[in-house]
């Protein structure tokens, strides 16, 4: 239903759409809605705002949005509405979005701790106060899209590779590859899928639309963002869990007649240009575990040698990831060439396996000193998260003690089961905070518990042979 309301008029009668509060966030709704209709009013004008933002929002052909609501009778829930409506609007005119002042202050009345919904401090006190965090989040959205982008290009997650992964992937499970689309807007940037493997079908509904329309897929996130033609495929998308998911069963799996193939030893061969001598590239899959048994890290790793021989010549990295990018072939090598490589292998692989301990030992002294400052940050933060909220409470109980003081519970509550309601909400934020007490003498070491590494290894995985042309030729 969602998918439908999100595509085109043209292409979908769907127009109107029901949610819950469920539907406040996380749905993008901008690209053919402008109208939102607020069935009732929430008490935390925070929800209030989430709502509006699902239409008013970055990317919103239209130039006006309408949010509306409806009126109450009654003047008691009137002036309500009212006050709510005039604090959204107030604080979004000054901070773009509503602050936590406003959301206090209702909660306070909606829970009958204070007589009524009071104005809140002078607006230039509240933005004040909520300005710098505001500034704050959006330095911390910028650190972590900064993040994303190197974490792409350490990866290499472009759309070619990633498209590279899904077609070898779906050769393994003997389904049809990806086909590139070659006309049009979507040229070059954009793929069909046919028909997913058998085992996949599960997934095909991924592929279509609500009109049961097959589309594209892209790697492109600038591509598919302001599309309903394409689908787009990152790291988390299922199918894209299904390839990795097949790569891990086929790497450390029992090799069987039913299941897909891959092999360990790959030879790949290369223009002169690229290296005039043969390489051998080295892929490991490394893995430390916590002392609770949890994975905190693991990676791939890689290793690369000039071959000279029975000997084994380190290369930098940045010699082992041009000849991982280099153009090459994958085609069958000379009975003669294999046989001396084989023979080569049995000096090769001691090599290998001390190059690998003593990158476990460099892996293991790097990664525990990051874990020292994780757990140190973790044991600072769980601690400063406890006092935080033990200080809060304390405060709400002191307001709720000074209100006692100034009015009797029964006048504040004439109703029997609304006082008894307000005793046992007293009475659990007490509890509470004897808990939260008790939580700082422990939780803070716990939280750092969780960062000790109890090992560190690094098992093969792979052998990547690159030759250059000449030698397979004079082999022939």
């Amino acid at each position: 239903v969602n998918e439908a309301f999100q595509t085109a008029p043209s292409q979908d009668p769907v127009r109107i759409l029901l949610g819950t509060d469920a539907a406040s966030e996380g749905l993008n709704l901008q690209k053919h809605c402008r109208y939102l209709v607020h069935y009732e009013i929430p008490w935390n004008p925070n929800r209030m705002e989430q709502r509006n933002g699902r239409i008013d929002r970055h990317g919103q052909p239209a130039d006006v949005v309408w949010c509306y609501h409806f009126l109450y009778d009654q003047e008691e829930d009137r002036r309500f509405l009212e006050v709510i409506v005039d604090k959204v609007r107030t604080q979004r005119e000054d901070l773009g979005a509503v602050g936590e002042v406003i959301a206090e202050e209702v909660e306070r009345a909606m829970m009958r701790l204070s007589d009524g919904i009071r104005d809140p401090q002078e607006r230039t006190t509240v933005v004040d106060d909520e300005l710098p965090k505001d500034l704050e989040l959006k330095q911390r959205i910028h650190e972590v899209r900064e993040k994303i982008e190197q974490t792409r290009e350490d990866w290499h997650l472009t759309p070619e590779y990633m498209a590279r992964v899904l077609n070898q992937a779906l050769k393994l499970a003997k389904g049809r590859e990806l086909e590139p689309i070659e006309a049009g807007e979507l040229a070059g940037r954009a793929w069909r899928i046919h028909s997913l493997p058998e085992a996949w079908r599960d997934l095909n509904r991924y592929l279509r639309n609500s009109q049961d329309v097959h589309l594209a897929i892209t790697f492109d996130h600038s591509l598919a963002r302001d599309r309903a033609d394409v689908v787009l495929l990152h790291l988390g998308h299922p199918i894209m869990q299904r390839a990795i998911d097949l790569f891990r069963s086929c790497l450390w799996e029992q090799f069987t007649a039913d299941r897909p193939s891959l092999n360990r030893c790959s030879f790949k061969i290369v223009a002169r240009d690229v290296t005039s001598g043969s390489a051998l590239i080295v892929f490991g899959r490394l893995v430390a575990v916590s002392e609770e048994g949890r994975v905190l890290h693991e990676e791939l790793v890689t290793l690369g040698s000039s071959i000279s021989e029975r000997d084994l010549m380190p290369l930098d990295d940045k010699s082992v990831q041009r000849l991982l990018d280099s153009e090459g072939g994958y085609r069958p090598i000379p009975g003669a060439v294999a046989e001396r490589l084989r023979g080569f292998f049995p000096s090769h692989e001691a090599q290998i396996n001390q190059r690998f301990e003593d990158l476990e030992t460099q892996q293991r002294e790097a990664l525990a000193t990051q874990l020292d400052e994780k757990a140190t940050e973790a044991k600072r933060r769980t601690r400063e998260l406890i006092n935080q909220r033990i200080k809060e409470i304390r405060e709400r109980l002191k307001r709720e003690e000074k209100a006692a003081g100034e009015r009797p519970l029964q006048t504040r509550f004439p109703d029997m089961e609304e006082r008894e309601q307000h005793l046992d909400s007293m009475s659990w934020l007490q509890e509470r905070l004897n808990q939260l007490q008790r939580d700082r003498d422990v939780e803070p070491d716990a939280a750092a518990a969780r960062f000790a590494l109890r090992s560190l290894r690094i098992f093969p995985a792979g052998l990547l042979y690159v030759l250059p042309e000449t030698l397979v030729e004079e082999a022939r």
